[in-house]
């Protein structure tokens, strides 16, 4: 069995990262490991958003700005497109809250409304409310990674 890969081009990273709602966020801790944490996202106008509460990673992320985030979108079995991004982590200020809390809310209903297409992933029916009411009632820190640089590829076995 021989794998055929490829580069992606600008607009199927975009695509990737437009369509996709996790992913995996790395940063380095004050010791110099790596940390590598899944993370809800929506992409919107070139930055990663999410939220998290207070912790390991956000105190690891105020310290130490410069990440790396993948997330990979399964077409069939065996036929993957997957992107990397590197970029700065930066908290969103109290003015631009309501704005973000929509972005990840409207992203989250598109995919909670669409059956899913990964062929691993079963529906995630109670999920959703969940999410929407940590978004609007308990006040996480929202945050943005600005994408600097990326880099994908089409895999097919």
């Amino acid at each position: 069995l021989r794998a055929m890969n490829r580069d992606l081009t600008e607009t199927e990273m975009e695509e990737v990262l437009g369509t996709q709602l996790y992913g995996h966020l790395g940063c380095t801790l004050s010791n110099q490991r790596v940390y590598v944490v899944p993370i809800m996202y929506a992409y919107h106008d070139g930055a990663i958003c999410s939220f998290s509460f207070p912790g390991l990673k956000i105190e690891t992320l105020r310290q130490h700005a410069s990440v790396c985030f993948q997330t990979e979108q399964f077409l069939s079995e065996g036929v993957w497109r997957s992107v990397i991004v590197w970029g700065t982590y930066e908290e969103i200020p109290d003015q631009e809250r309501t704005g973000a809390i929509a972005i990840l809310s409207e992203r989250l209903q598109r995919e909670h409304g669409t059956a899913t297409s990964s062929f691993y992933q079963p529906p995630r029916s109670g999920f959703a409310p969940g999410v929407f009411r940590i978004l609007k009632e308990e006040s996480p820190i929202l945050y943005r990674i600005r994408v600097e640089q990326k880099t994908g590829k089409h895999v097919q076995y």
